[in-house]
């Protein structure tokens, strides 16, 4: 695969910054939610996998958690790019939904940066920058104080949203189950820590989903399965959620631990599963979410009328 990519045919390219593997994590689903809402609306667009994301487990994560059409599976499917740590990429425009800088020696040539975003709080990067010639840092007022007066970068209020009608509806079956989350690219907490857990919040059974499954080993017993990520029908196999803290690995370089817009509780809310918050701090991250999820939770719900679509394609339309 060449590490050139000329991708000015589409009209928007979705990808993520590329310094370590996200893995199964929102970033991945962020990637399918937002491609699917533009590319229904009249943008040509493509999802470029960058940072260690295989072709074959995006694909496996769409069959497992949504329910497409046929047509329109495939349509994301033929318009995926894998290219592991790009040295070049040529686009008409981007956007990069975990909204961070970190995009190695990758050159991106773009009319306009979209960044939804995260953990990031230094965006000097995108300040004047010679191959993109606009950035917009879509971010919710509500959660960063800052707007970066003295960078030449446009900051607009904006919240994530979820495409969870899309989502495969699970059944209303009670399992008495409580899942753990515990992916490794931040929620990897150590097993002896996880069993504590379960001493303190009793359930008849225990599913730890994760992408490495023989770090919890220790603990599969009768009552806990342990399953790897992604999970068919998940919300079919809990009833609570029990929601353990963020882990940043110091190779990240980031001062924020906050989980800056946690799309799994949102996902429970809409389905009606339980979370408990078994947290020793206060993330704000999680408290603007939950905040939204009680003031209106279909205002999370990612739409054809959601702003993201109107704000892209007045900036795309207008001074390429």
């Amino acid at each position: 695969m060449s590490k050139i990519q000329d991708l000015r045919r589409y009209e928007l390219v979705f990808t993520t910054s590329c310094a370590y593997t996200h893995g199964v994590s929102g970033h991945l689903y962020e990637l399918i939610d937002y491609f699917h809402i533009a590319s229904t609306n009249g943008i040509k667009s493509a999802i470029l996998l960058t940072d260690g994301i295989t072709y074959d487990l995006l694909e496996q994560s769409i069959l497992d958690k949504y329910n497409f059409t046929e047509a329109e599976r495939n349509n994301i499917l033929d318009n995926t790019i894998e290219c592991y740590r790009p040295k070049i990429v040529t686009t008409q425009n981007i956007c990069i939904v975990d909204g961070s800088w970190r995009l190695g020696d990758c050159t991106v040539f773009a009319n306009n940066a979209f960044l939804l975003r995260c953990s990031e709080d230094d965006f000097t990067y995108f300040d004047k920058h010679k191959t993109i010639k606009r950035t917009h840092l879509m971010q919710d007022f509500k959660l960063y104080p800052e707007r970066f007066e003295n960078l030449n970068i446009t900051v607009v209020d904006y919240v994530k949203k979820i495409l969870w009608q899309k989502y495969h509806q699970p059944s209303q079956v009670k399992t008495g189950t409580a899942l753990f989350y515990l992916t490794s690219n931040c929620r990897a907490l150590p097993p002896e820590d996880i069993k504590l857990v379960m001493d303190k919040y009793r359930h008849d059974k225990y599913l730890i989903v994760t992408n490495n499954t023989a770090l919890y080993k220790s603990l599969q017993s009768e009552t806990v399965e342990i399953a790897k990520v992604p999970v068919q029908n998940i919300f079919d196999k809990f009833d609570t959620y029990i929601y353990t803290k963020i882990i940043v690995p110091p190779m990240w370089g980031m001062n924020r631990i906050e989980d800056c817009s946690p799309r799994f509780i949102v996902e429970c809310a809409a389905f009606g599963k339980n979370v408990i918050y078994d947290l020793d701090y206060v993330d704000r991250g999680v408290e603007c979410r939950r905040a939204a999820i009680e003031n209106d939770i279909m205002a999370l719900q990612l739409t054809s009328e959601d702003y993201f679509i109107d704000y892209v394609k007045q900036q795309i339309h207008t001074n390429n």
